[in-house]
């Protein structure tokens, strides 16, 4: 379920980024990098914070998992989101 504005605007690069992060093979925090690189904060935040507007059962996959481990421990990461 899409539940506003900005999620409907961009229900398909999340899921995009959904996608490609449930792709990697365990953790590979440059991997992660790759992925979220340029995707910006709004995207980032809603990934980030309402994870099952995108993703209705994400808790069973790792892709959260994932883009919350690099955003705790990776020294570039909020660098690396900024869309330009």
């Amino acid at each position: 379920m899409i539940h506003d504005e900005f999620a409907r605007d961009n229900y398909d690069n999340a899921r995009a980024v959904i996608g490609k992060l449930t792709a990697i093979d365990g953790y590979d925090e440059q991997a992660v990098i790759d992925v979220i690189t340029g995707i910006g904060y709004d995207l980032f935040q809603q990934l980030d914070e309402k994870p099952g507007w995108y993703d209705g059962n994400y808790a069973a996959g790792d892709w959260h998992w994932k883009l919350r481990r690099a955003r705790n421990q990776a020294p570039d990461f909020f660098e690396a989101i900024h869309d330009e």
